[in-house]
C-alpha cells in the first residue's frame, strides 16, 4: 500500500475537508518557508486529523516500501515530454502510481498525518549571478 498524508497547499480553500480524499485541502498559511505560519497550519492541522483512510488523493508525500518502488521502477526523472517544453504527455507522478497501480499497490491517504505542501514544483535557488537552465 502506498500511504500519502494529507496534503493542505496555499491559497484559498476549495475543497472542503470533506473532499480531502479527492486532492489537496488549500489554506494559505505560506508560499515558502520564509514566510510559513506554522501556528495556522497546526491549528487548522489538529481541525483536519482523522484516524481514517481514504482511497486515492494527492501523489506525494508518500510512505511506501522499497523493494515495491523499485519493483514499480521507481518514480521517473521529471515529466515525458512531447514535442516541445510545453507539450507535457504525461506527469512523472502519474507514471509513478500506474506503474503501482499495475503492481497492486494501493494508493490510500492517511488522514491522521497533515504536511504542508508550498507547492513549488522544481523550483531552485541559485548561486547569485547565476541562472537555471533548463535542458
Amino acid at each position: 500500500m502506498a500511504l500519502i498524508p494529507l496534503t493542505v497547499e496555499p491559497g484559498p480553500i476549495v475543497f472542503g475537508p470533506e473532499l480531502t480524499g479527492l486532492g489537496a485541502v488549500r489554506r494559505e498559511c505560506g508560499r515558502s518557508p520564509e514566510d510559513f505560519d506554522n501556528e495556522a497550519f497546526q491549528n487548522y492541522a489538529r481541525e483536519l486529523a482523522t484516524d481514517e483512510m481514504t482511497p486515492g488523493g494527492v501523489f506525494l508525500p508518500l510512505v511506501i516500501s522499497r523493494a515495491k518502488a523499485i519493483e514499480a521502477g521507481l518514480y521517473p526523472e521529471g515529466n515525458s515530454a512531447g514535442s516541445s517544453f510545453h507539450d507535457v504527455r504525461d506527469y512523472g507522478d502519474r507514471v509513478f502510481f500506474r506503474r503501482l497501480a499495475e503492481i497492486g499497490v494501493k494508493h490510500m491517504t492517511y488522514r491522521g498525518s497533515v504536511v504542508y505542501h508550498f507547492n513549488q514544483g522544481e523550483k531552485r535557488t541559485e548561486p547569485a549571478g547565476r541562472k537555471h537552465v533548463i535542458a
